[in-house]
């Protein structure tokens, strides 16, 4: 399995950091996968598997409901500053929305999620998101979105470059949290998903690029 190389991904405030081609976050068989920093696991569930390309990833096909569940974890609950970032790419365009990383509860509009609209990257709490409407992802082509919220209003990068910003009030409650899924049920990803990280602070655009250019080699 592949190793980090290149410069460093920024660590201060890292929380969540689960990554397929590490073999301490999964060991490339099983259904048992861990976070490189703290003591979150994810089980995989309903046939969700591995890939060795790009130094190794998640298979998710959300036909078949595929996802990775993420237990014991210790993530920022409430209206706090958070960022979230994944590398993901999709194989299939219905129009809807798919969700590649989530986590709180849809039920009382407290979630957390990022994802696609169609071929448009987007993140946000329940029912109150922030689209890229001017930037479109290619199917079964990697792409790295992020998105940062410091407790006012929210950004969301791809590629590293800041696509759309806005004021929002967002919050969430404690649950767990889900790769492939909307953190209730449903919006399944279809594809793959690469490294996933989440920081318990906002980071600054310069931080965003350098995790982007820390990890896009791996992905071409």
């Amino acid at each position: 399995m592949g190793v980090k190389a290149g410069p460093r991904i920024v660590q201060n405030g890292l929380i969540f950091d689960l990554d397929a081609a590490v073999s301490r976050s999964y060991s490339g068989s099983g259904s048992t996968s861990y976070s490189l920093v703290g003591n979150a696991y994810g089980t995989l569930l309903n046939g969700a598997g591995f890939t060795s390309s790009n130094n190794g990833n998640f298979t998710l096909n959300g036909g078949a409901a595929h996802y990775i569940n993420i237990s014991n974890n210790n993530f920022i609950y409430g209206a706090s500053p958070r960022t979230a970032m994944i590398w993901s790419k999709i194989s299939s365009n219905d129009g809807s929305t798919h969700a590649s990383f989530s986590y709180g509860t849809a039920a009382s509009s407290q979630a957390f999620f990022i994802g696609v609209y169609g071929l448009n990257p987007f993140c946000g709490a329940w029912a109150n998101d922030l689209t890229a409407g001017n930037t479109t992802i290619a199917i079964n082509s990697w792409f790295h979105t992020a998105c940062v919220y410091d407790g006012t209003t929210a950004y969301l990068y791809v590629a590293g470059i800041l696509t759309t910003y806005a004021t929002k009030a967002w919050s969430t409650v404690s649950n767990n949290a889900f790769i492939g899924r909307q953190a209730d049920s449903g919006q399944y990803w279809f594809g793959n998903v690469g490294q996933t990280q989440l920081y318990n602070q906002a980071l600054t655009q310069q931080e965003i690029l350098q995790n982007y250019n820390a990890t896009k080699a791996r992905y071409q």
